[in-house]
């Protein structure tokens, strides 16, 4: 037996960016890691044949191995799944994430004049609304055992970010 995995990053980042044109703007956030491996723990279901397994990821049903497909990428099916952990299971959790969009348009100061207010800016933000990894999970920020800082880095059915978006209207008198 021996130590694999690093669930800690060699660094973490982050950066902002805003751009304004005529009555226009967008501002975007984005956010990410790099160095960093994740246990998803989802593949000792998905992708380890077994009679216990209840969805098995379409490559894996075509390269486990039988008599016809001597294949030694996945074994044959077993009875159980073992509860062991492998280094199959050990993916690359670096991302970039674009964690915050907004663009949003502010009304001409002729036309909120004329509605007696100081300012009218539309804008629509997004949330959540790119990632890049190579990680096959759901989402590389994983919080399987948040509430157990002893095991950092673990997948084991986490809910992956929400995708949000928002219309406004900021208004001032």
């Amino acid at each position: 037996m021996t130590i694999i995995g690093n669930p800690n990053p060699k660094f973490t980042y982050g950066f902002n960016t805003s751009f304004e044109y005529k009555n226009f703007t967008l501002d975007a956030s984005f956010n990410g890691v790099y160095g960093n491996q994740i246990l998803n723990a989802n593949l000792r279901d998905q992708a380890t044949p077994s009679m216990q397994s209840a969805n098995l990821r379409e490559n894996v049903f075509e390269n486990m191995w039988s008599s016809t497909n001597a294949s030694n990428k996945y074994p044959s099916p077993s009875k159980n799944i073992p509860n062991v952990v492998t280094d199959r299971y050990i993916e690359n959790g670096s991302f970039l994430r674009l964690s915050n969009l907004t663009l949003g348009y502010k009304l001409p100061a002729s036309v909120v004049k004329r509605l007696g207010l100081s300012s009218i800016n539309i804008y629509a933000t997004g949330q959540n609304l790119l990632l890049i990894t190579k990680y096959s999970g759901f989402d590389p920020e994983v919080n399987s055992f948040a509430f157990d800082g002893l095991r950092p880095g673990i997948d084991l059915n986490s809910f992956p970010n929400a995708r949000v978006y928002v219309l406004g209207l900021n208004v001032n008198f």
